[in-house]
């Protein structure tokens, strides 16, 4: 019979006694709210943006908040995700079956993630779960976080139920179980310690050894912070002997999850949670102190390094330009490393200039050129070399000769620079100065270059985007340019065609060639009028005079002008719109529309097809125009009203036009206050819908 036998039901789940008993064990019920989880439940709701996180301890019918950010939430799912042992996700409860009727729902929470805190042998009995007001799809990275911190508050749990056992082995054993306690406590990967009532350290396991590289000592209690190398949770300031755990055990008082940074000289910080508790018989009798290191160096340095990119991410997202994309990237990254000076170095024809810089709170940027040539200083070592560089101390490499006094004054060691690609070519170099020398770090330099990979990526994009729309002012000022130079040419040669056409005297190949002459000249005319009524339209140049008219008069009309070249490819033409059908428009400009919308349906359409146009008053003027013609590609619809725009099928039918007529239709339909919008039609073909507003005079 296995361990865990008798401790659960049918359905495999832990029983609610064996589940109460298990919490017991980890010394978290009735102790209020941790720190330690505290921190992870913010940390949830900062990156994910949320109102709401909390650490829940499962029991029969009760719940235990061990850790919270935010509003307290009186109901959660959090008895879900523990009954089912399996992450709960909740996009809108008030759509969720699962979900129907519980009080957490009434209680505001609308969407909810949750993933399982598991016991040691692998039994759920709490939950990490992140709550919202409003739905929400979560995304994987999402899930993926809330599962990391899941695992990290698990690892707390574990660590105050081992710690539980391990004080009430020390407040109950004798000389033989204390033997066999050093044994346990030298097996385990936790740092133990233990003062006795004289303050006097007594007992170090052999994680606290290795951390400390020291065994006991008989030192008093003010020489441990200098001896051990304890610093506060910045790593730059060194503890007072009152505010060391275990001295503060032992003098009564509790401490939960503390953080400290152990930073011995030549070698790298290690950063721990520090948990110390005072020793005492049942009748108050001192007996000392016990405390336990957790190194969460590891631990911590993920979560920098998620926090570095999650901000990187979101100062790109946030970028109007590729400068100002630098700029929140030197920014982003300089703070969450908690280095000293950033910048970012663009490279140019024939030098390299710092264009965006960034200083932590009491640093300055050193006084040093703004531009140098290719393999100079730093940034042109690194241009040079394309290749990342990091020097422990910038002051001992000749490469910093620049201005080395100015980097000695600004009290900057180590340097770390890296190169901004773009395929294979360099961008810029993002430089990084520290105000403690560090060694090079491979995981820094990963970090880095995939920051510098999504910078490049993402400057690329915007130089993309600047230059289109350079290219779409220069080719408005051409289309402008060009339109009016031609326009008296044109003129002059359709004058002069249709001066030979009159001429009797020509031969039929005369005739022929300035027929031909007269049809080329009339098109390209037409394309310079729509190209000048396009400019004019959109720089608000070419005035509307909107007045009360009859739509319905106007829809006659115009299909009455195309039924020759409807007829001529046998098409039926319906007109459906009612008597009165009073709008507010531009005659001229309206009619405009109506002529581009009903020729190309004709034009578009094969031979034996239809065209249908119908027209309703519903508030406002309602105009589609139908047909069932070649269509549009799905994907295309959307584009058919830019600029020169033609769909592809029509381009290999080879069925002429010029991209023009639409854009126009859409410039003049704008300028009435109305819209317009294109679609595939039920069966074959396309429907154009135009809405302006009706007339009520």
């Amino acid at each position: 019979m296995g361990p865990t036998a008798g401790t659960t039901g049918a359905d495999g789940r832990l029983s609610d006694a064996v589940r109460l008993r298990r919490l017991g064990e980890t010394g978290m019920l009735g102790q209020g709210r941790y720190p330690s989880l505290d921190r992870l439940a913010r940390a949830a709701a900062h990156q994910l943006r949320t109102a709401r996180a909390v650490v829940s301890l499962v029991g029969a019918d009760s719940r235990t908040v061990a850790g919270q950010s935010g509003p307290p939430a009186e109901h959660t799912f959090c008895r879900l995700v523990v009954d089912s042992d399996a992450p709960v996700l909740v996009c809108d409860a008030r759509t969720d079956d699962r979900v129907a009727g519980h009080p957490a729902t009434a209680g505001g929470v609308i969407a909810y993630a949750g993933f399982p805190i598991r016991s040691p042998d692998g039994y759920p009995l709490a939950a990490f779960g992140v709550l919202d007001d409003r739905p929400r799809d979560w995304e994987p990275r999402e899930l993926l976080l809330i599962e990391d911190l899941a695992a990290a508050a698990e690892s707390e749990m574990a660590h105050a139920a081992s710690e539980k056992r391990l004080r009430e082995r020390l407040e109950q054993g004798d000389e033989h179980e204390r033997a066999f306690l050093q044994a346990l406590l030298d097996s385990l990967d936790t740092g133990v310690g233990a003062c006795d009532e004289d303050g006097r350290l007594t007992l170090f396991n052999q994680a606290l050894r290795d951390i400390h590289g020291t065994g006991a000592a008989d030192l008093p209690a003010e020489d441990w912070p200098r001896a051990y190398d304890l610093y506060h949770p910045d790593g730059r300031t060194l503890l007072r002997p009152d505010e060391v755990p275990l001295a503060q055990a032992y003098a009564g008082k509790r401490v939960d999850h503390a953080e400290l940074v152990i930073a011995p000289a030549g070698e790298a910080p290690r950063r721990f949670t520090v948990n110390a508790r005072p020793l005492e018989t049942p009748d108050g009798q001192r007996l000392g102190a016990v405390v336990a290191m957790h190194d969460i160096t590891e631990q911590r340095r993920a979560e920098t390094f998620r926090e570095v990119r999650l901000a990187v991410a979101r100062g790109l997202a946030d970028s109007h330009s590729a400068g100002e994309a630098a700029d929140r990237t030197v920014a982003a990254v300089g703070a969450g490393l908690e280095w000293a000076v950033g910048e970012f170095w663009q490279i140019g024809t024939d030098a390299i200039t710092r264009v965006g810089s960034w200083a932590a709170p009491g640093h300055g940027i050193p006084d040093r050129p703004q531009h140098v040539r290719r393999g100079e200083g730093l940034a042109g070592h690194i241009w040079a070399s394309d290749s990342e560089l990091w020097l422990p101390e910038v002051l001992d490499d000749p490469r910093t000769v620049l201005r080395a006094a100015q980097v000695r004054a600004a009290g900057l060691h180590s340097a770390i620079g890296v190169p901004v690609r773009s395929d294979d070519r360099v961008l810029g170099v993002l430089l990084f100065f520290t105000a403690v020398p560090l060694e090079p770090d491979p995981d820094v330099l990963d970090l880095l270059d995939g920051v510098c990979a999504h910078l490049g990526r993402h400057m690329e994009r915007r130089r993309a985007e600047e230059l289109a729309l350079e290219l779409a002012r220069v080719k408005d000022e051409l289309v402008g340019m060009v339109s009016h130079e031609l326009r008296n040419p044109l003129s002059a040669i359709r004058s002069y065609s249709e001066t030979l056409l009159d001429d009797p005297a020509l031969t039929g190949e005369q005739r022929h060639l300035a027929e031909v002459i007269d049809r080329r000249s009339t098109h390209m005319q037409h394309l310079v009028d729509d190209l000048l009524d396009l400019a004019r339209l959109e720089a608000g140049q070419m005035s509307i005079d909107p007045q009360p008219l009859s739509a319905a008069r106007l829809i006659r009309e115009t299909v009455q002008a195309q039924r020759p070249a409807a007829e001529a490819k046998q098409l039926t033409v319906t007109v459906d719109a009612p008597r009165h059908l009073p709008v507010l428009a531009d005659p001229v400009r309206l009619r405009q529309v109506l002529d581009n919308l009903v020729s190309n349906a004709v034009k578009y359409t094969p031979e034996g097809g239809a065209v249908t146009v119908t027209a309703r008053l519903t508030g406002d003027v309602v105009i589609e125009v139908a047909d069932t013609g070649i269509g549009v590609p799905p994907g295309e619809h959307h584009r058919l009203f830019d600029r020169f725009f033609r769909a592809s099928n029509a381009v290999r039918k080879g069925t002429k036009g010029t991209g023009l007529g639409l854009a126009i239709t859409k410039a003049i339909v704008d300028a009435h206050g109305g819209h317009i919008s294109a679609a595939p039609a039920a069966t074959a073909g396309s429907v154009f819908t135009v809405v302006l507003p009706a007339s009520h005079d």
